[in-house]
Order: C-alpha cells, then structure tokens, then sequence
C-alpha cells in the first residue's frame, strides 16, 4: 500500500515539474526569438547607415574629382586631363578611373577607349543625377566592377560624366562586418532581387537571383517571398530555409538606392545554447522529483521507526543508503551506519586523524548553522530540514540533505539523518555556468551592436559626428522646435584643400582636417552640434 502511495506522489511531482520546465522552455524560447528578431532589425538598419554612408561618401569623393578644373575643363587635351585624373587614384581603392564625353565615348585610366552611351549609369550620371550601378561585367577586362558615377559640368552645363571603377566586391567587404553571430552572414539585394553583396562572392559575380531560382527550387519559396518584401521597401523580419538550414532575418531598405540589405542568423545557433540548458534542466527536474518524493516519504516513514528502536533505524538506513550520524550536541560522533562509515573512511584519508566530531568536516557557515539546529532541536516540534557540506583537506565535498531529531532516550544525544545529494549539487553547478555563458554570448553581441552604431554615427578622421548623425539630429530640432522658435545651421566650406594633400601629403592633410575638427569643437557649447558634412 505504502509503495503504491510512493509511486504515485512520485509520478504527479514529475508530471509537474515536467509540464512546468516545458513552460518555462516555451517561454524562453518566444522571448529569445522576439529578441533575436529585434536584434535583427536593429542589425539591418544600422548595416544600411553603413552602406548608405560609404555610398554617399563615394559619390562625394567622386564629385569632388569632376570638379577639378583640370577634368571638368573639356576644351583641354584629354591627355592632359587623364594625367590629372591618375593622380586621384591614389586616394581610393579605384581599380580605374573614367571619363566619358556627352556621346557616350570613355576613355580610362588605363588607356581603353570604349562606348558607354547604353549604360543607365552613364544615361543617369548626363541627366544630372549622382549613382551608384548595380554589379555588371566590365567591357575594359571582362571582369565584374560597380561604378559611381556623376556629371560633370562645364559653364553650367553637363559636359560627360565622371565615374570610378572599383572590384564588385566593394560592398562586400563592409556586409562581411555586420554579423549577428559567427555563423550568421548579410546580403544586399537590388530591385530585382539581383545579389549585390554576400559573403559568397560567387552569387555576386554570377548575379545570383533567389526569387528566379524558386521558380526551379521549391525549398527557396520562403526566401523568395521575403526577397520580394525587401524589393518593396519593407522593414521586417522573416524565417526561412537555406541549403537545408532554417534560419532567421532582418531586413530594411538602404537610403539612397535601389538596393535593400538583409541580416540574418541560423537558428541553430541562436538556440543551441538553449537546448543544452533545457536537457540539463529536466535532468535536474526529474532528479530533484525523485529525490524530494524519496526524501519526504522515507524521512516521514523513519521518524517513526526511529522513535522505537534506533537499531531498526540504522538497518533501514544501511538498505537506503541513508546517512545516520548520533552526536553530541558538541558535534562528538557516537555511532554510525555503514553508509555513513564509508563516508568517514574517506575523509580519514586527507587528514593525520581519524574524524571524531562532526564540525571538522564543516565549514564555519555550515558549523554554526548546525549548532543552532541542534541547539533547537525539541522532539515536539517539527524537524527543519538543511544542506550540508563536508569536506576535509583536499578532498572532494559532499553534499547531504537532512534532519536532526532529539534521542529522548539518550540527554544531550541528537540522531542526524540524510541523503548524498552531490550529484544534484554538481548538476544544479552545470546549470549556472550555462546561464553565465549565456550571459557572455549576450555582452559580446552588445560590444558587436555598438561597434557597428559608431560605424554608422561617427566619422572615422575626426571622431566628429557623420552626416547620417547630423541629419538625425537636424530632424530632431526641427520637430522639437515651434513656430516662433529659431534654429541655426553653419556650413563651413575649405577652399582649395586639394592643394594641401598634394603639396604635403594626404596625412599631413589628415592631421590639418582633426585639428580644424577639434578647435570647432571646442568653439561651441555640449549641446550644440559639430559634425563633418
């Protein structure tokens, strides 16, 4: 009757402990996932000031260039202003630079002459705008290139267009930097769903296409529908699958352009640490089930056979493996079971005594807890239960569970009864250094997140803040201000900075443009704005 009683409060704790880990488990899991998808986004927008801030950077190195007199002056010899224009190259990463005249006709740094007049680059850099192609496969080497193109103006008038030449990999190498973990990866995706930048460089040489590749491939339906939600300018976040890998994404437009970048992370990754925290945990669970029924209803079963005759206890004890210590209130061990010898023995060994009293092997913690148990200790009350840990020298601590009870028989003789309970202790460590772990993972991805926001706000030279910062905060004070309120921009141009870069070298120059940086900074208040433009 008794054991069907144990089976059956065993099970209904289990069940409960069970059904509350999966809970738990449950829960976790949607926080994790509204995180990471936040992260996501967050990861996208930011990777999308960084394109957007290099691309405008670009443009504006490369409009500076056609401005030059030199370049912009076509009634010149266009040797005279190719020599002039390979004198920029060393300023940037260029693989070429170009000029072509009002009908198409190009000519490079490299010396190739070439037709451009059907390049929308070509056809939009004459109508006046400033843009940045697509990857596309070049007619001068036959290898794929991006180009930033812009007009340039002559007596007012647009006279040929400028353009640099860099490797289609360009905006590769700044998506690279942008990761949510070790495994995840970005990608940036044009109008038409063409592969701008990944960290395969091949889908960008051979202008990979999700959607149009779905139509063959049945597994990149997902993909394909959220490549068409980025194709339309959307922000949002997306699950799906990816050479038999499901993963998760983030993505935004980029401003500027036609193009839409996308940060994305396996989900293996984001919940392997997980999973590994939920198998410990229903070990402990079932575990801490097994031991918490054993210990109540054996421990409520021998208080009774302990009150008739201590031998009959210690037998029982010696059958269960229970520890069954009879001390003086002093801590002094009077007897012993067999469980509770073998336990001696060992401790014997680590050091030049035998144990006699009970307060060796505890620490002073532990020491006075037990002598207040025991101090407390009324056979009419209600026996409190507590956690002990012994050890002794060197060796390894054990952990008991257990209950003091007064010998009436026998004055100032207390009976200590327990439980090893050291594997649960050593599980219960397991679970907290996976927490902790969890914990560091989390930091990294913050230091990661912060590194990419300086990226995106701050400018690299001067440590000023960029232009994607100075927008932000012109749009602030404009929607904070009222109608009669006033607000001032100051833009402050230098003249003919060229002439210093070439007479004195570009850090020469560097070190003028932080020190110019610094003494306007320090002309204005905490609250006032100084950015590079």
């Amino acid at each position: 009757m008794r054991k069907n009683i144990v089976i059956n409060k065993t099970l209904q704790i289990m069940a409960v402990a069970l059904i509350t880990g999966l809970l738990f488990y449950y829960a976790v899991t949607r926080i994790l996932i509204f995180d990471m998808e936040n992260s996501l986004i967050r990861y996208a927008n930011q990777g999308a000031a960084t394109v957007s801030s290099y691309v405008n950077g670009r443009l504006s190195e490369t409009r500076s260039i056609a401005a030059n007199s030199i370049i912009s002056n076509t009634a010149l010899p266009t040797e005279q202003r190719l020599e002039e224009l390979r004198k920029q190259l060393s300023l940037d990463g260029y693989r070429r630079l170009s000029i072509a005249d009002v009908n198409g006709n190009s000519i490079t740094t490299d010396g190739v002459r070439l037709n451009i007049h059907d390049r929308e680059y070509y056809v939009r850099a004459m109508a006046g705008e400033s843009v940045v192609s697509d990857p596309f496969k070049s007619r001068v080497d036959g290898l794929m290139v991006i180009t930033f193109a812009v007009p340039i103006y002559n007596e007012g008038k647009t006279a040929g267009v400028l353009y640099a030449t860099y490797d289609a990999e360009v905006i590769s190498t700044i998506t690279d930097q942008i990761k949510l973990s070790d495994s995840g990866y970005t990608f940036i995706i044009n109008k038409d769903g063409n592969i701008i930048a990944h960290e395969d460089r091949q889908l960008v040489y051979n202008i990979g296409n999700d959607i149009i590749n779905s139509y063959t491939q049945s597994d990149l339906g997902k993909l394909a529908e959220l490549e068409n939600r980025m194709i339309a300018g959307e922000n949002g976040t997306g699950e799906y699958h990816y050479n038999g890998e499901k993963r998760y994404m983030g993505f935004c437009p980029i401003e500027d352009t036609e193009w839409s970048i996308a940060v994305t992370a396996p989900k293996s990754a984001v919940f392997s640490k997980l999973n590994i925290v939920f198998i410990i945990l229903l070990i402990l669970i079932l575990t801490i089930s097994f031991v918490i029924t054993f210990i109540i209803f054996r421990t409520r079963l021998l208080k009774i056979d302990l009150l008739r005759q201590q031998v009959n206890t210690y037998r029982i004890a010696d059958f269960t493996n229970l520890i069954a210590f009879t001390v003086k209130r002093d801590g002094t061990i009077l007897t012993s079971n067999r469980y509770a010898e073998d336990m001696l023995l060992y401790f014997d060994k680590y050091g030049a005594n035998k144990v006699q009293n009970l307060f060796e092997l505890l620490s002073e913690d532990d020491k006075e807890m037990l002598k207040e148990s025991i101090g407390n200790v009324n056979s009419n009350d209600d026996n409190a239960s507590y956690e002990l840990a012994l050890s002794r020298g060197e060796s390894k601590t054990i952990h008991i569970y257990c209950n003091a009870i007064d010998d009436k028989d026998k004055d100032g003789t207390i009976e200590i009864l327990g439980v090893d309970i050291t594997q649960r202790v050593v599980q219960e460590n397991i679970l907290q250094d996976s927490f902790e772990e969890l914990t560091v993972v989390y930091d990294e991805l913050a230091a990661t997140e912060e590194t990419i926001r300086q990226l995106a706000y701050k400018d690299q030279l001067t440590e000023l803040p960029n232009r994607a910062a100075l927008f932000n905060e012109v749009e602030k004070v404009i929607a904070g201000i009222g109608e009669a309120d006033k607000c001032a921009l100051l833009y402050l141009d230098l003249d003919n900075f060229k002439y210093i870069n070439d007479s004195f070298s570009h850090s020469i120059g560097d070190m003028l443009l932080v020190e110019i940086g610094r003494r306007i900074r320090e002309a204005f208040n905490d609250n006032e704005m100084v950015a590079r433009f």
